[in-house]
């Protein structure tokens, strides 16, 4: 855990002392990259992609070779429920009880429909059109405590060396407005109340909200050739929103900084992207109850636009009188363009006759091959600065990545499923080899012309935060534990 979390940091701070906004970071680029497919209600039920069996719509976006499973048309549509739960503790000060906070979000992540017609020669084909939905980024949490460090620090960390009319208006430059930088010295350096204080413990407060969708619409095609070989294709185009609001507050409840009474930050992010990839699959049945598949995943390119703001109160006192300062920053739009890594993939499942079926799946991908692209703007040196070290913290902090799911379906009276599964994927940090679990169960009703599944699943990881980041000072820093799920109810008709 201690190696996460100092990875995270890491991988957040991402040279933000050259750029004008706190807009991208490493962690951004990774948000993207590392998407979870929520899938079917079968293919949830089983905790798979179903890439080992095919004949459902989740492989549209995993192996495009399933979609050459279909014997008929058919049209669904899968209503969910998604759940985040996460417990952040503040570290290394002398008050940190963790904190849980939990967001519940209705989602429609599958809607689609498969048209399937058999031709000449045992050769048959289909056709899919629709959406297939990621997890996605809906968050929130709170962590509260006492410890060393103050936000004022990175503030003045950020104007040292600068000119008053060179000071940015996101950060240092409201930092000096609301007279929390009060003075520049000499040396290039400002002043500011907590400087002398820095063995001093602050309560701190942060409340973030962010909400965030991950969509995919699939033009997919297959052909199967014989019951031997299938192949298929998968045009996808990813949509991304995602909205966060962080407050961050510190208080001096025990007055131990002189002036110093309370700083309260916050900072609103609005991002939204398009993009496109091509993904390409095969099936390989070597006897007719045994399938061996296979699939590759371009990079995804996502031109992204952030809209980001920031306001800044600061309260102290000053000849026995309460002062209050507050400034808001402009808001500015920054439009860059996100490559992410492709995918492997390799399967292999099991037909066991009428009693249902197995599937093992594993995927591999490289999160060092992540990419960030920054529009130029007014100052193209700062623009190229920020890009080309966001890139390096990516190459150097992020590996290579093993996700592996089994899962089983079992016929336990007729029309009638009972389905389970688990999975291990390994951190996308450096130097962590831990596989961190996933589970899903589920059940499911089918005839001939409806189906009815109906699946829970979920995720746990750990991760560190930092509400702000500095090199050369104490470091505000939280503990996370975060805990997802899915409750998927898939409808669907044969046609």
């Amino acid at each position: 855990m201690k190696n996460i979390l100092f990875k995270t940091v890491i991988l957040a701070s991402a040279f933000f002392a050259i750029s004008n906004i706190e807009a991208q970071s490493a962690l951004d680029v990774l948000r993207l990259s590392d998407q979870t497919l929520i899938g079917t209600g079968r293919a949830a039920g089983t905790n798979t992609n179903m890439s080992g069996i095919g004949a459902d719509f989740t492989t549209l976006s995993s192996n495009p070779a399933g979609i050459a499973q279909y014997r008929k048309s058919e049209i669904m549509l899968s209503p969910t429920v998604t759940h985040s739960n996460i417990e952040s503790t503040l570290l290394g000060g002398s008050v940190g009880a963790p904190v849980d906070e939990s967001k519940t979000k209705f989602r429609l992540p599958n809607l689609g429909i498969v048209i399937a017609k058999e031709g000449r020669d045992n050769i048959s084909y289909a056709f899919g059109f629709g959406v297939n939905g990621y997890m996605g980024s809906n968050q929130n949490f709170t962590f509260k405590g006492k410890s060393k460090g103050s936000i004022s620090e990175r503030f003045a960390a950020l104007a040292n060396g600068l000119e008053l009319d060179e000071l940015d208006n996101f950060e240092a430059g409201l930092a000096y407005d609301s007279e929390l930088l009060i003075e520049k010295r000499p040396d290039g350096s400002y002043s500011y109340d907590y400087e002398n204080y820095k063995t001093t413990e602050l309560t701190k407060y942060q409340n973030v909200q962010s909400s965030g969708r991950y969509n995919e619409v699939a033009f997919s095609g297959g052909v199967n050739l014989t019951n031997k070989l299938l192949l298929g294709a998968t045009i996808g185009v990813p949509t991304y929103r995602y909205n966060e609001a962080k407050v961050y507050q510190e208080l001096d409840k025990d007055e131990a900084v002189p002036f110093f009474d309370e700083i309260q930050f916050r900072e609103y992010k609005a991002v939204s992207g398009t993009g496109i990839n091509a993904k390409f699959g095969l099936f390989f049945k070597p006897i007719n109850n045994i399938i061996i598949g296979a699939a590759v995943h371009s990079p995804t390119f996502i031109a992204i636009t952030d809209d980001y703001s920031t306001e800044l109160d600061y309260k102290f006192t000053f000849n026995n009188a309460p002062v209050s300062n507050s400034f808001e920053s402009p808001e500015a739009t920054i439009d860059y363009t996100i490559t992410t890594p492709m995918k492997l993939s390799g399967s292999i499942g099991g037909i066991l006759g009428k009693f249902g079926f197995i599937n093992a799946e594993v995927e591999y991908q490289d999160y060092s091959k992540s990419k960030i692209k920054i529009k130029a703007g007014e100052n193209v040196i700062n623009d190229n600065l920020v890009q080309d070290n966001i890139n390096a913290d990516i190459k150097a902090n992020y590996q290579k990545t093993v996700k592996v799911n089994f899962g089983a379906e079992v016929a336990a009276i007729p029309n009638f499923r009972l389905r389970a599964g688990i999975g291990f994927a390994k951190s996308p940090y450096v130097s962590e080899s831990e596989f961190l679990p996933n589970f899903g169960f589920g059940a499911g009703y089918r005839n001939d012309y409806f189906f009815l599944d109906l699946a829970y699943r979920q995720w746990r990881s750990e991760n560190g935060y930092e509400p702000y980041y500095i090199t050369e000072a104490a470091e505000t820093l939280v503990s996370q534990k975060l805990t997802q799920s899915a409750f998927v109810l898939t409808i669907g008709f044969k046609l």
